[in-house]
């Protein structure tokens, strides 16, 4: 009986490997590979001769990889970019340049021009107030001393008709030739010697030293004022003035106190003066356009307005005379409407007594008055 050919192994073993060579076509390209093939055959049994199937496989070339730069690569690559930088740029613009480009090179004095200076053999000059002495003829310039009323000074030229060249200390300087004079000052007159008291008398008391002849002050005047204005107060009793003057005051108490003690008296006829600023002689830019606005308001009631000199000071621990010149200037530089009454000139140039360098005897005190009051 002959066997059915499917029941026969070779033909099983056949059909396996046909199946297998199916799968590899649809996962594998074999020829595309390579892979070589052999003939195959099935003896009449189904057995696989031994070359039946022989499949070499052909190698891919392997490809070399392209590196990748990782996200951190990245980063540590533009850090490092980032790095250099901030160093570059530190180092084109340092600190020390920076700062050097900051500042400013001060703009040297002018040396005093030697045209402007009448040269003179030495000569003695007395000092007349507090004055600085400088290094050049202008109060822009270094202080390098003081001097006092009474002290004296060689001169030897002059520069402009405003400032004395001096030999201080060795050195060429300058003051202000308003504190100089080529007279010494007056030697004041001794009192008159007192008689020796008689045995069981009492001894006699000196006469006070009488205050010159008081002028009549015009009805309606108002004083407003520092400490300066309470001793002519005080001095004259008052002399027919009204005051309204507190020690040691300046622009504050004028602007919080005295304005409005002032406004609720002034009317038609009142002569309102002002004696105030040596306490605050930096104020005058304050004082001067404050002055000017009352005293339009005045005006418009029919007054009038005045403003007195600072007068001048000598040894003290507050002002100097370089800033009473300073404030006085521009007090007349900027008033308006106001009239400016200058004691101060008159004082320098015809003596005055003083007890403090600030506050003045009693008939400079009283000097002072009437000049003011002559002057309304």
């Amino acid at each position: 009986m002959k066997r059915h050919i499917l029941c026969r192994p070779g033909f099983i073993l056949m059909l396996i490997m046909v199946l297998t060579l199916c799968s590899c076509d649809n996962g594998t390209d074999v020829s595309a590979a390579g892979a070589s093939v052999s003939q195959q055959s099935v003896s009449e049994d189904g057995s696989v001769s031994e070359d039946s199937v022989a499949v070499t496989p052909t190698a891919k070339p392997t490809a070399t990889p392209t590196p990748s730069v990782s996200k951190d690569a990245a980063v540590s690559t533009d850090n490092a970019l980032s790095a250099d930088a901030a160093v570059s740029t530190d180092a084109a613009v340092s600190t020390d340049a920076a700062v050097s480009a900051d500042k400013a090179t001060p703009t040297p004095l002018p040396t005093p021009d030697p045209a402007m200076i009448t040269a003179f053999d030495p000569v003695t000059m007395y000092v007349t107030a507090q004055v600085n002495v400088r290094k050049g003829p202008g109060t822009e310039y270094e202080k390098t001393g003081l001097l006092n009323p009474g002290e004296t000074v060689s001169a030897t030229g002059k520069y402009g008709d405003k400032w004395i060249r001096v030999e201080y200390k060795g050195e060429t300087r300058y003051v202000s030739a308003q504190f100089l004079s080529s007279q010494p000052p007056a030697t004041p007159t001794p009192a008159p010697a007192q008689p020796p008291a008689q045995d069981g008398q009492p001894t006699p008391t000196p006469a006070p030293i009488a205050p010159p002849p008081q002028v009549v002050a015009p009805a309606g005047v108002l004083m407003i004022g520092d400490s300066r204005c309470v001793q002519m107060r005080d001095v004259t009793g008052g002399g027919g003035v009204s005051w309204i003057c507190e020690n040691s005051k300046g622009y504050e108490w004028f602007v919080s106190t005295a304005l409005g003690q002032a406004d609720a008296i002034i009317g038609r006829g009142t002569k309102v003066v002002i004696c105030l600023g040596v306490n605050d002689t930096d104020n005058a830019y304050s004082y001067a356009p404050l002055i000017n606005q009352k005293a339009a308001e005045w005006a418009g009631r029919g007054a009038k307005t005045y403003f007195v000199s600072v007068n001048p000071v000598s040894d003290n621990p507050y002002t100097n005379m370089d800033n009473v010149n300073s404030f006085n200037t521009a007090m007349v530089n900027n008033l308006a409407g106001v009239k400016y009454i200058d004691t101060c000139s008159y004082l320098i140039n015809n003596g005055y007594g003083m007890v403090d360098g600030l506050h003045y005897d009693a008939p400079t005190n009283a000097l002072i008055f009437n000049l003011i009051i002559g002057n309304l």
